[in-house]
């Protein structure tokens, strides 16, 4: 089971956010960032996770410069389980 938070709670947010997750075993983790249209925008994280909370932030960039006032989709996946959360990018 993998248990997901966006932080700070007060979204929408301006430079940058924090998403929180919790990992019960090792597991090997992809986190990205999504536009509404599906297209992959930035990829935070790829690599395997030791078991525990963790943190990520992003800096509201995708891979090809700063983002866009708008609504993004972060997606975090293990190898059993996949989350997906809404996040709003004020400039």
């Amino acid at each position: 089971f993998l248990s997901t938070e966006v932080i700070p709670s007060a979204h929408p947010f301006n430079t940058s956010t924090m998403i929180s997750y919790h990992l019960p075993i090792k597991s090997y983790i992809t986190l990205t960032v999504h536009d509404l249209q599906g297209r992959e925008v930035a990829r935070i994280l790829d690599q395997q996770q030791e078991p525990g909370f963790h943190s990520l932030q992003w800096d509201g960039f995708k891979h090809d410069g700063p983002a866009a006032s708008g609504v993004y989709l972060y997606q975090i996946q293990t190898e059993s389980s996949t989350k997906v959360g809404k996040m709003i990018l004020l400039r």
